[in-house]
């Protein structure tokens, strides 16, 4: 057989190999796995290439968050501390109205008759009557306290006694 004749039935042999999936399937096969490890590469290097600024990013956006309730916190402080200092300068001007009234009463008790400020006392309630008589003058109060039936002035003068013995002067009994 001549050289051309032996060339020709190889490149049959060849092609009939290729045709039944015979010879050159494995050299297929090794090609498609550098394929899927080249894909599988690629894909490993995008995830990576996204993953990072990805990250980053939800990151970035976590920081603006929390800078972003910082401020509301901030801001919600601010209003509660100015709440604060309204709310001390009214209990401040409360506290000043008071004494003030205090005072007035006790101005006027110190004025009034001692009969008329006993009927009044009388109906007092028993706080309020030891607290005036505390405010009171010794002489102012014990001309009420004259004035007064035997028993209501006794109870208002226990009772007196246990305010004086509380009151916030330094001294205890």
């Amino acid at each position: 057989m001549s050289f051309i004749a032996r060339r020709a039935l190889l490149a049959i042999a060849l092609l009939a190999a290729i045709a039944a999936g015979g010879a050159l399937q494995p050299a297929r096969g090794v090609e498609e796995k550098r394929a899927a490890k080249a894909q599988q590469t690629d894909g490993q290097e995008y995830c990576d290439k996204v993953a990072r600024p990805a990250a980053a990013a939800k990151l970035a956006a976590q920081e603006a968050k929390l800078r972003e309730v910082e401020a509301q916190v901030r801001r919600r402080a601010e209003e509660l501390e100015e709440k604060r200092r309204e709310l001390q300068a009214v209990v401040e001007k409360h506290e000043a109205m008071l004494k003030k009234a205090d005072e007035t009463i006790v101005m006027v008790y110190t004025k009034m008759k001692s009969d008329a400020a006993a009927a009044q006392f009388a109906v007092l309630d028993d706080d309020v009557a030891v607290a005036l008589l505390a405010r009171l003058t010794p002489k102012i109060s014990s001309s009420i306290l004259t004035e007064m039936t035997p028993a209501r002035g006794a109870g208002l003068i226990k009772k007196l006694a246990v305010y004086s013995s509380t009151k916030p002067s330094g001294k205890t009994p």
